[in-house]
């Protein structure tokens, strides 16, 4: 990784964090588009990988809310507020 400010790493490192890739790829994926180069597959592949992850997390958060809910009041709904 090349030097950058101090200040400005933890922006990149935090939109390399969303998006589930090293930084390392998120700045070169970011080099490419700001030369109209194409993006490294090895990037694609990375940023594929941790879209499904993130749908397999919040399929698994969702199972774990629905179960969580059957699990108060024995399964019955719960009451709606107004």
């Amino acid at each position: 990784m090349s030097r950058v400010p101090d200040d400005q790493y933890a922006v990149y490192e935090a939109e390399a964090h969303k998006l589930g890739i090293p930084i390392g790829s998120y700045a070169t994926m970011e080099l490419a588009k700001l030369h109209k180069l194409p993006i490294p597959q090895y990037i694609l592949d990375e940023l594929k990988r941790a879209k499904e992850r993130r749908e397999a997390e919040a399929r698994e958060a969702a199972r774990d809310q629905i179960a969580g809910l059957d699990s108060l009041e024995g399964g019955r709904p719960l009451a709606r507020s107004a």
